[in-house]
């Protein structure tokens, strides 16, 4: 499910810095070292049992047990990392990517949650809530999630688009050459679409070139440079041959006169 690779994209990214904050028994890292999964769960559990807010340990053992394919118990473990640390969004993100992957959409949304509870403000945030909210099959919830998605989106993007409209009806009376208004549009539907995709939050990580230039935005820079190629064109040959668009004049200006 789509759902499961955008939770993945984040699931344990932090984990080795984690890791590091606090001493790591060598006796567990000799025993990764040797590959002895087993052996380094042991001894991190029994460190664990003592001291249970070691959330870098909890970490390294929900690491282990991913490598062992034991999805629900990477997943229970990286909880456990969240609930000692207690204020890391990030660990709740992962938390949730984990248990998304173990088919564990319930508690994937409660670690959503308490990330969200962190770290608020977040599009990509409400539209997660809502896909997780789907797969569990909590309607109301998916449809106040979407709902709340499309206001800090798509509305947005209908008044930009609006506003462009009327830029480029305002500017059509006022052409200089033929052709302007066209490349004029093709610059500001780049720069606005590019602007509203900063909101969006619906693609997965892995579709995101530099950590934050989308697919949509991709685009825009060709159609921005489109734009730009031809108003210069255009603007340099209405300026070679020395004319200029008259501008048409309604039927109201023409018997005003």
């Amino acid at each position: 499910m789509l759902i499961r690779a955008a939770f993945l994209s984040i699931a344990l990214a932090g984990a080795p810095a984690l890791a590091l904050a606090q001493e790591v028994p060598p006796a567990g890292l000799a025993a990764e070292g040797r590959r002895q999964w087993e052996q380094a769960l042991r001894i991190y559990r029994e460190v664990l049992a003592r001291e249970p807010r070691r959330h870098e340990l909890w970490i390294r053992v929900s690491d282990i047990e991913a490598r062992l394919g034991r999805k629900l118990a990477a997943a229970e473990a990286l909880r456990a990392a969240a609930e000692a640390k207690g204020n890391d969004a990030q660990l709740w993100r992962g938390a949730a990517a984990a248990f998304s992957e173990a088919d564990r959409p319930r508690e994937a949304l409660a670690a959503h949650e308490r990330a969200v509870a962190l770290e608020t403000g977040r599009v990509e945030d409400v539209l997660l809530r809502a896909q997780l909210a789907t797969w569990i099959g909590d309607n109301k919830l998916a449809a106040e999630a979407y709902e709340e998605h499309y206001r800090r989106t798509k509305a947005p993007d209908s008044l930009l688009n609006l506003a462009l409209y009327g830029s480029l009806a305002w500017l059509y009376r006022r052409k200089k050459f033929d052709g302007q208004i066209f490349a004029t549009y093709l610059i500001c539907y780049a720069v606005t679409r590019s602007f509203v995709e900063f909101f969006r939050g619906d693609y997965a990580p892995a579709h995101i070139r530099g950590g934050w230039l989308t697919p949509a935005q991709l685009v825009s820079v060709g159609i921005l440079a489109a734009g730009l190629i031809l108003f210069f064109l255009l603007r340099m040959h209405r300026g070679g041959n020395g004319n200029e668009v008259p501008v048409q004049k309604t039927r109201h200006q023409m018997n005003s006169k």
